[in-house]
């Protein structure tokens, strides 16, 4: 088996983040080495994408650390405040804000690439998560009974699931202009604020992060050198921080339900203004089409046709095939416990499904449906039975915002906001790689 995927040491590198374990001088040496990396690159093409004005590396370098410190000291809990940043960044807190530029958001989510990258686990594939916070401020951008949710995009690796880019989500709030209760005003005054319109749906609310990720990916491809000063092993290269496929699950969007963080349930797999999106960017994406639970009769009566397709241990034993060198990337070996699981697919949808027994003997049969666009049938398999038994990626999020609290940050401005969410991200991963780092060191 290859020596990263030994389970003794991967199951190390799984466990929960102790940020006691992480030196705070070590992690401020860490993230500003990944801080000013990503800014050297984002302004080795800033012209390219004409976009004014240049990322200040000293200051992003400083803000950076600054908001790793602020994660690791615990006090981003509280909700991160701009005044606190600049004290322990030592930026001057007047001219702060014009740094929040989309340059220095997109230099945020290279950084946190960056950072994953110095761990040699490629990032396997990104996924997108939504998740209500509290907030303290009842009239900001997509605000609701006391909370605020956000969007994000997180690269996922086998052991690091760290979000790079995050967006309030205004769906069914009524800072949506589609919602029955839109209003207007504060919609136009949000618009005014941050020279843009504000999305309405989810697809319009992620092709701007895609946009901007598919853009940084041509970046990073024409600047190797720069990125394999990070120290990259033979293992990774540095398009390995871009992966091709995108995971959206099912969503809760808007309001809150009684006692439950679940609003309206989105299922983007049937969702045609998603289906079009990923073609539009001609990227890969998975869209989940949602879970059901069926007795064996129902599941040969909705995917009888489906042929049977080889799970991730049945690829890793054809030894040297490209899908079993993929599989052995996702953690997959031809010794693998078995799962009981199958799949089945029809070209454009692939089904997982796993048999269940209950107490009385029945059998039941719960699937998940994907929808695949420019994806390999292989890859969505691997992608699908990693999500499924790697439960530690939820963790992942929920520990995020326990670390971070976005929605309690204290900046008015939505440009502030946006600036300090993306450190946010930065200063989470700069400690998650810190820590793993760690933990790897300890398994040597």
């Amino acid at each position: 088996m290859d020596e990263r995927h030994d389970n003794r040491r991967a199951t190390a590198l799984r466990q929960p983040v102790d940020l006691e374990r992480v030196d705070a001088h070590f992690l401020r040496r860490h993230a500003e080495a990944h801080a000013s990396i990503a800014a050297e690159i984002i302004n080795s093409r800033a012209s390219r994408f004409k976009r004014e004005g240049r990322v200040s590396v000293e200051k992003f370098a400083d803000l950076c650390t600054g908001a790793a410190s602020m994660v690791h000291n615990r006090s981003c809990r509280r909700g991160l405040r701009l005044n606190g940043l600049c004290s322990i960044s030592g930026v001057g807190e007047g001219h702060v804000r014009e740094h929040f530029t989309p340059m220095f958001t997109d230099a945020c989510a290279l950084a946190v690439r960056a950072a994953q990258m110095v761990l040699h686990d490629p990032i396997l594939y990104d996924t997108v998560y939504a998740q209500m916070t509290d907030t303290r401020e009842a009239q900001s951008l997509g605000s609701m009974d006391g909370g605020v949710r956000h969007l994000m995009v997180a690269p996922t690796s086998e052991h690091t699931s760290c979000p790079d880019r995050m967006c309030v989500l205004v769906t069914g709030t009524r800072h949506d202009r589609a919602s029955s209760d839109a209003n207007l005003l504060e919609i136009a005054a949000f618009e005014k604020a941050l020279g843009t319109e504000i999305p309405s749906s989810v697809p319009e609310h992620l092709k701007p992060m895609l946009i901007a990720d598919a853009n940084l990916r041509k970046l990073v491809y024409g600047s190797g050198e720069a990125f394999s000063s990070l120290g990259l092993s033979r293992h990774c290269d540095p398009p390995d921080a871009f992966p091709s496929t995108l995971v959206v699950p099912v969503l809760s969007l808007g309001p809150a339900l009684e006692d439950r963080d679940l609003g309206q349930i989105y299922v983007p797999g049937l969702d045609e203004e998603m289906l079009g999106l990923a073609r539009l960017l001609d990227r890969g994406m998975m869209l989940s089409m949602g879970e059901f639970t069926f007795d064996e009769a129902q599941l040969e009566r909705r995917y009888g046709r489906y042929i049977s397709v080889p799970t991730p241990e049945d690829y890793a034993k054809q030894v040297v095939t490209p899908a079993a060198k993929q599989a052995r990337r996702f953690g997959f070996g031809p010794s693998s416990p078995p799962f009981g699981v199958e799949y089945r697919s029809n070209g454009e949808v692939l089904v997982r499904c796993q048999r269940n027994q209950d107490r009385q003997g029945r059998v039941g049969v719960t699937c998940e449906a994907w929808r695949l666009v420019n994806v390999q049938r292989s890859e969505a398999v691997m992608i699908a039975e990693h999500r499924a038994r790697e439960i530690w990626q939820q963790d992942c999020l929920a520990n995020f915002f326990m670390r971070t609290e976005p929605g309690l940050l204290q900046a008015p401005s939505p440009r502030v906001r946006t600036g300090m969410h993306a450190l946010e991200c930065y200063g989470n991963a700069a400690n998650v790689t810190a820590e793993r780092r760690v933990r790897r060191r300890s398994q040597e």
